[in-house]
């Protein structure tokens, strides 16, 4: 499970990036809506480099 996490993260990590560059936050939570078909994930948040909420998915 922990490898799975890791790999989820890093993949959402990456995915980010243009959505923070492009200061979106819609296409942040857009991409972060792909968790909603896995079960033991319950939400996911992206962060700006001030640590200000940018996006969320619940």
């Amino acid at each position: 499970i922990r490898q799975e996490t890791k790999s989820i993260a890093e993949l959402f990590a990456n995915n980010s990036v243009a959505a923070l560059e492009f200061n979106d936050p819609e296409v942040g939570s857009e991409i972060l809506s792909a968790i909603r078909d896995n079960k033991r994930i319950y939400g996911a948040f992206i962060y700006d480099k001030s640590r200000i909420l940018f996006a969320h998915y619940l």
